[in-house]
């Protein structure tokens, strides 16, 4: 999910049993690259991807911290496997998992999800940059290791005797690939068992600028022969609720979606999907597309808003070029705001729109739906 800093142009801090659905197989993946490849398909995946955003750096896609800044200043043909988990997964012997930013938000909830799937915390390795910022958790018996992506001695020595590996895209624009090429090789010469990739919904097909890198590294696992399974994650409710203060403040929801539906879900159910594959047996070559059980617009999110304050939000459709003109105007860098427009051109055409029903299966109870959280947020405001 996108998480901009607007002070340091886009520089960001870090970052019952279960019924679950696979979709997707390795042989699947390769045959719907080859066949984008001869051109059924736009051939986005191996194609370098531009560095349109230079100097901007992203945790996966996290949005909310950008728009949060701005507000104060306007108004397929694929198999399906089944996997059953216990609610209390009996523990295997299975040397460590390691969690990659495990800084940031998404991959804190991941270890403290194992945690509470009774995963003994030396089985576990939260890896970040600032391992300062999980000091906590290694009170509690996890190994911490400290994992920067441009240091290929440092993501060795983290991964150093694990069996399955979460990597979590990075989060500097332009640079991801090569980021998540140093984990690829550093996985090949370790022998990692699995690597489970937080990608962007409907990669394969997406034409958000978000997903070039997603699907350039989808590309690299195929072709580095480690075991594989891609969580293609939709956005985070967070990005929305986040921006509540400022949306309530203005009276109202400004955007570029048009009429498009998003499948949002929270970032606790992503990180439950991502616990509960890495548990799993058999999950290489599998492709799950993740996202909420009740895609809404924006018009409908505004509407939610509306009922829960008891105070009336519009939501404002612009152009792509004008929001991201007037994004620039109230300060948001020209690279984020390149990034927001583009996104919501791509809730308009369908890009973040999940149906499959995997997210909801894997974490074995409905997701989080838009009402629930932004009736919890508005009552925390």
């Amino acid at each position: 999910m996108i998480h901009l800093d607007v002070k340091k142009l886009g520089r960001i801090p870090d970052g019952g049993g279960w019924w679950a659905h696979g979709r997707g197989s390795r042989q699947a993946l390769a045959s719907e690259r080859a066949h984008k490849q001869r051109g059924g398909y736009t051939a986005r995946a191996n194609q370098p991807p531009a560095s349109r955003t230079p100097g901007c750096r992203i945790t996966n896609f996290h949005i909310s911290t950008l728009l949060r800044s701005a507000y104060p200043l306007f108004g397929s043909n694929r198999k399906v496997g089944w996997l059953y988990l216990p609610s209390r997964t009996p523990w295997k012997d299975i040397m460590s998992l390691v969690i990659t930013g495990a800084t940031g938000q998404l991959g804190r909830q991941v270890v403290e999800t194992l945690l509470e799937r009774n995963v003994p915390p030396q089985e576990i390795v939260a890896a970040g940059r600032a391992v300062e910022k999980i000091a906590d958790l290694a009170q509690r018996g996890v190994h911490v290791r400290k994992l920067d992506y441009t240091d290929a001695a440092s993501v060795g020595k983290a991964l150093k005797g694990a069996s399955k590996v979460l990597l979590i895209s990075g989060s500097e624009v332009g640079q991801q690939v090569e980021q998540h090429r140093t984990v690829i090789e550093a996985a090949q010469r370790e022998g990692i068992q699995l690597i489970a990739y937080t990608s962007i919904a409907n990669a394969d097909g997406s034409g958000m600028k978000l997903a070039v890198e997603h699907q350039a590294t989808e590309t690299l696992l195929e072709q580095s022969g480690v075991p594989f399974v891609l969580l293609r994650n939709s956005w985070y409710l967070e990005n929305y609720t986040d921006q509540l203060p400022g949306v309530l403040a203005q009276g109202a929801l400004v955007g570029s979606a048009g009429n498009g539906r998003v499948s949002a879900a929270s970032r606790a159910d992503y990180a439950q999907a991502a616990a509960a594959v890495l548990l799993a047996d058999d999950q290489a070559g599998r492709i799950y597309e993740l996202g909420g059980d009740k895609p809404f617009t924006m018009a409908e999110l505004a509407a939610e808003i509306s009922a829960a304050a008891g105070k009336h939000i519009s939501y404002q459709d612009l152009p792509p070029r004008e929001y991201a003109a007037m994004l620039v105007r109230v300060g948001v860098p020209e690279g984020g705001a390149e990034i927001l427009a583009d996104s919501d051109l791509g809730i308009a055409r369908g890009d973040l729109l999940v149906n499959s029903g995997d997210l909801s299966r894997l974490i074995g109870r409905p997701a989080t739906s838009m009402a629930e959280a932004v009736r919890s947020a508005v009552a925390a405001i």
